[in-house]
């Protein structure tokens, strides 16, 4: 029997068929569907779910610019993947542009927290803890946008996580558990930390409410950007519970240590181990009311650390030491008319660097 190989074609599905899995476990298709044909009010000639599901699987595998989509389709059997057929010739950017839009139109924080959702409860997956940061990203080149435009991303400079000041840049925000990321926003480049906690609050009482999490196991957790007044005492409007690092020169942060250490023998110990490594704690906890707002407090100490702690704390010594010395030899320069006019200099001195020192007023 005599076979003719060119009319036989071959298929290379190998992750696409672990992708499309996947979505239909957790009814990506429907997700998008129901979302953007409503907003549409259209149903599109190739649904949008489906669009969804072959872009996630070109992400996964090749990643093909949206113009050559079809040459990747092409080798991929679409009709066992999908469960109907699709022509790959018509899989074009005009397509996927206009189905990119669509999302963007529908809001795509949206359709990531319903596919998030979908996936919780598909998977038995509980939400009792959302973490939230932000990292800056440079921008090249010259970009305009329209002043006071409603929802617009300002491309602006501001405080550069990657040091580079000379640049304007934009921000992102990500919310994740477990490491799994279920919230995430892109934000203008002037956007302040502290500035971005505070409205970032009202975002995860909405994700508390969407995955159904009881407000008193469920934590908005932050670097040390959260711990402001006005941050805490929207918390405490929002009945939205806050873990939290409180930055060293607060006064009550100060207190906790000095109380801490002064106990440090009869602290507990606790260990937590990772696959990589083990570490002990002995932690301190106390309370404080920090401007009328309660507060429960954690106060850890590593001896692992300890080096590395007491090389910065010298570090720190040697400035201020260089710094004192400075502001003596200028001192040193000056004249008196008398005892008294010294006294008086005295004051001003502990007032003018009291927060370079550290001393106490």
């Amino acid at each position: 029997m005599n076979f003719n190989f060119d009319q036989i074609k071959p298929h290379f599905d190998g992750k696409a068929g672990f992708i499309a899995g996947l979505a239909q476990q957790i009814g990506l298709d429907h997700i998008f569907n129901q979302a953007l044909e409503q907003h549409t009010g259209r149903p599109p000639e190739i649904s949008y779910g489906t669009l969804a599901q072959l872009m996630l699987i070109n992400i996964a595998d090749d990643h093909h610019p949206l113009s050559r989509l079809d040459e990747y389709f092409e080798r991929v059997d679409l009709e066992s993947l999908l469960g109907h057929k699709i022509d790959f010739r018509k899989l074009n950017d005009d397509r996927f542009g206009g189905f990119l839009d669509a999302m963007f139109e529908y809001g795509c924080s949206a359709i990531l927290s319903d596919i998030a959702v979908a996936v919780f409860k598909r998977y038995g997956i509980k939400l009792s803890n959302v973490n939230f940061d932000t990292t800056s990203k440079v921008m090249w080149g010259e970009y305009k946008t329209d002043e006071g435009t409603m929802g617009a991303v300002d491309i602006s400079f501001g405080y550069s996580k990657q040091k580079r000041f000379d640049k304007k840049q934009i921000k992102f925000s990500m919310g994740t558990t477990q490491g799994i990321c279920i919230d995430g926003q892109v934000l203008s480049g002037n956007l302040d930390d502290k500035r971005f906690n505070v409205d970032n609050l009202d975002r995860a009482a909405t994700l508390r409410e969407r995955f159904e999490t009881a407000s008193n196991e469920f934590f908005y957790i932050a670097d040390s950007a959260a711990f402001t007044k006005q941050f805490l005492e929207k918390a405490n409007r929002l009945n939205v519970h806050v873990i939290t690092r409180m930055p060293d020169n607060v006064k009550e942060t100060k207190a906790a240590i000095e109380l801490a250490l002064e106990k440090l023998s009869e602290l507990p110990t606790v260990k937590i181990e990772t696959s990589t490594a083990l570490s002990v704690y002995k932690v301190f906890e106390s309370e404080c009311l920090y401007h009328e707002t309660a507060l429960k407090l954690a106060s850890c100490y590593s001896e692992k650390l300890k080096p590395t702690k007491t090389e910065t704390g010298m570090k720190k010594v040697a400035k201020e030491l260089e710094n004192i010395e400075k502001v003596i030899s200028n001192i040193k320069e000056r004249s008196f008319a008398c005892h008294e006019d010294t006294v008086l200099e005295c004051p001003k001195f502990r007032i003018g660097h009291s927060q370079s020192f550290g001393i106490t007023t």
